[in-house]
């Protein structure tokens, strides 16, 4: 038997869209309160550097494990 899908869910396994979008909320607010926090402590340049660098490192490491999968 195949399973119906709706046009907003056409993924069999697709995450809850508002789950994703609160924890986008979550992770975009902290942000803002814990740059603030570190710039306190490290010149601005190093602290570009974690948030930036540790960002791209998430990215590369989300395309390692999920790449394959948005392919197809």
């Amino acid at each position: 038997m195949s399973r119906k899908l709706s046009p907003l869910n056409s993924r069999p396994h697709a995450p809850n869209p508002y789950l994703v979008l609160s924890i986008t909320m979550v992770l975009w607010g902290a942000a803002f309160s814990s740059s603030k926090s570190v710039v306190e402590h490290v010149p601005h340049s190093v602290a570009a550097l974690l948030r930036f660098g540790g960002a791209a490192l998430a990215l590369l490491v989300a395309l390692a494990i999920f790449g394959n999968r948005a392919a197809g």
